[in-house]
């Protein structure tokens, strides 16, 4: 069976060491996904999967569940363009609720804000672009990769629960695909 990662949403992370295939231009295509059980989703705070950026720093992509207002999160997918600008593409049905196991992934061409999709449990979900419009250049920057995390995260973006089969592609994967992972 797969190895589950516990995080305690106050100082656990997994750190991988930065590497130049880590990084993404414009037109390169990414795949993020993991299967997820989110145990502290509150209003307003992001439970980060996976991250290759600091807070108030460069961020080349942020994949997270972020808490409404009803206590639900939705799937949230950041980056940070060459110009300071942000791009929060994300779900809009509040989908993700604590203590429930999701297969979460993310595809998006860099550079092409119509070319991201979010999937939950291998279904393609609805998803708007909260901020910016994902047709930025994104911004690179020489921090490891971080599962639960990020470079200096605050207390409320640190993943509270578990994450089990995290993975980054340099493709965007399709959805039969990502139904089968």
């Amino acid at each position: 069976s797969p190895s589950v990662l516990n995080f305690d949403g106050i100082n656990d992370y997994v750190e991988i060491a930065n590497q130049a295939s880590f990084n993404y231009a414009s037109g390169d295509p990414i795949t993020l996904e993991a299967w997820i059980r989110p145990t502290g989703i509150t209003q307003n705070m992001r439970e980060i999967i996976i991250a290759k950026g600091q807070d108030n720093g460069p961020r080349n992509y942020y994949f997270d569940v972020v808490g409404n207002s009803s206590g639900t999160g939705d799937l949230e997918f950041i980056y940070k363009d060459i110009s300071n600008q942000f791009h929060f593409f994300r779900t809009t049905t509040g989908s993700i609720l604590n203590n429930n196991w999701y297969h979460v992934a993310l595809t998006y061409t860099y550079g092409i804000g119509s070319s991201a999709m979010l999937y939950i449990n291998g279904c393609p979900t609805n998803g708007v672009y909260a901020v910016g419009n994902g047709n930025g250049t994104p911004v690179n920057n020489n921090f490891n990769v971080r599962l639960g995390g990020e470079v200096d995260s605050q207390a409320n973006e640190l993943f509270t629960g578990a994450i089990s089969i995290a993975s980054i592609y340099r493709n965007a994967l399709s959805s039969s695909q990502i139904n089968q992972n």
